[in-house]
């Protein structure tokens, strides 16, 4: 039997975040990191990094998850992708647990220890980071950043853009 290959997928990002995503890309095993795109280029473990122009000008049809923590700097990126032909997968730990209930957008990364409850709704581009707690019939817009062990308690809306600090509740 021929073994599956894995879609190549491109971080936006090479700090702290990038390197989570990383981790659960491999942990994950369904992607191939084919490298990174900064604003300028650098070299990055021995994966290419380019540079944010050059990659909107010369790859088409890729996967990318934006690895930036900052929410309106995620959605400014977000938006020189936009309109071009990229896709922008979840990238979801398999130590998480998400409800099948849960109704989820794209681009969306969650960490290692996440649980999300029935009836949930997550929209684009949220990071909802490790042990973060997120209650039955919540709903998430857009851009939003839900910090470390924070509790978003049943029933909660948070607006595009909100952040969450750890251990907030």
């Amino acid at each position: 039997m021929k073994k599956k290959t894995a879609e190549k997928i491109y971080i936006f990002g090479t700090g702290g975040l990038s390197r989570v995503v990383c981790s659960i890309i491999n942990s994950n095993n369904n992607y191939e990191i084919a490298g990174f795109i900064e604003q300028k280029s650098k070299k990055i473990k021995e994966k290419n990094c380019y540079s944010l122009d050059f990659f909107l000008k010369n790859f088409k049809n890729a996967n990318i998850v934006i690895a930036i923590g900052e929410n309106s700097i995620r959605k400014k990126i977000y938006k020189k992708f936009k309109n071009k032909t990229f896709s922008f997968p979840n990238i979801i730990s398999k130590h998480a647990i998400i409800s099948t209930e849960t109704k989820m957008g794209h681009g969306n990364i969650i960490m290692s220890n996440t649980v999300v409850n029935t009836n949930s709704k997550i929209e684009d581009f949220c990071i909802l980071n490790s042990s973060s707690l997120l209650e039955h019939d919540c709903s998430i817009k857009s851009f939003v950043n839900i910090s470390p062990a924070a509790v978003i308690c049943g029933g909660c809306k948070l607006d595009e853009g909100v952040f969450i600090g750890a251990n907030s509740t």
